[in-house]
């Protein structure tokens, strides 16, 4: 906060500063701000953006950073603890002051943007101005909404255009936007986002807002922007980032584990299924434990055929002294078999 007032202070008396044949000499209580400015005299630099705007803007003025007690300049130290709330649009320290913050990387949150303490960063229109147009598609748009016609439905290869123009109108800037409208909400215009930096803008956002869901990233980026197929960009986004990839929860095991006993031996629990290929009907009969695989062929399905196939598969492989083997048929609801056999 320190280092943007003294910047902020060093803009709006450049005109005094360039016309002087005096050094200017700040006072501040901040003695980050006097620290940075030695160090800036001693040849070395901050690796902080907010810092290394300071000096750069401290630098081009040629001005001294000198620190002062807070209680010498009480009145000052109060006036910027308690500052009043400025409601002027056209006020010039205001606009100066978020300027030179977009200018600056900062930290934006997405409950910040929700509860409309904060703005989505890259938001600037007169930059969207001239993105929108070096796309070619949104200029076609421009100029079919700007004439009142509509591209030819024989044309197959502008299906982007057409869909831009079933939602898309002209800003009072000349910006093309999107008007959204929400209950109990004044209606909002949504920027026109190019395929063409799509991807990228949503990669940035998503590492600026520091790795929000996908949720959370597509209910912050429709309140400002629009863009075709967003949910699947976001989506995307979202599943290759290797910081999400890394935290995201991983269940414990692929395959869901029984939890029944083994059997006690080999040879006594088969599964059987009947599959028809061709209008030849094949009966499958597995070994549940080591699953061993054994087929034969059936004339038809009805249960005597069934259960004499059921009973030359089974005998080579149940052991004879074995306990009572079960075969559990596959079938279908509407069939007559049985579903649970004794050997």
């Amino acid at each position: 906060m320190r280092v943007g007032g003294s910047i902020i202070c060093l803009r709006l008396s450049s005109d005094v500063i360039s016309v002087g044949y005096v050094i200017s000499v700040i006072l501040t209580d901040s003695k980050p701000c006097v620290q940075a400015y030695e160090k800036l005299c001693r040849g070395e630099f901050s690796a902080s953006p907010r810092v290394s705007t300071f000096l750069s803007a401290v630098s081009r003025y040629q001005a001294s950073v000198r620190h002062v007690s807070g209680s010498a300049i009480f009145p000052s130290d109060f006036a910027s603890r308690n500052a009043a709330l400025c409601e002027d649009e056209a006020c010039q320290i205001c606009s100066f002051t978020k300027q030179t913050q977009d200018s600056v990387i900062r930290r934006a949150s997405v409950q910040d943007i929700l509860a409309g303490v904060g703005r989505l960063p890259f938001t600037s229109r007169a930059t969207w101005g001239t993105i929108q147009a070096e796309c070619p598609e949104l200029r076609r748009t421009r100029a079919h909404l700007l004439q009142g016609t509509r591209p030819s439905k024989k044309l197959t290869n502008v299906t982007d255009v057409k869909i831009y123009l079933l939602v898309a109108t002209i800003a009072k800037d000349g910006l093309l936007v999107v008007k959204r409208n929400e209950p109990l909400v004044p209606s909002r215009e949504c920027i026109i986002v190019p395929r063409q930096v799509r991807e990228g803008l949503l990669t940035t956002l998503h590492i600026r807002l520091s790795h929000p869901s996908s949720h959370q990233l597509k209910v912050v980026v429709k309140r400002y922007l629009f863009a075709l197929d967003m949910d699947k960009v976001v989506n995307r986004v979202s599943e290759g980032c290797h910081h999400c990839a890394a935290l995201r929860k991983t269940p414990t095991a692929r395959i869901e584990q029984s939890s029944c006993s083994p059997p006690s031996t080999v040879g006594v629990a088969f599964a059987a299924d009947i599959a028809k290929r061709s209008k030849q009907l094949i009966l499958v009969l597995r070994e549940c434990v080591t699953s061993l695989t054994a087929t034969t062929l059936l004339e038809n399905e009805r249960h005597d055929t069934f259960h004499d196939a059921l009973i030359r598969l089974c005998v080579p492989i149940r052991p004879l002294d074995g306990p009572i083997a079960v075969s559990e048929l596959i079938q279908h609801p509407d069939s007559k078999l049985l579903q649970t056999m004794i050997l």
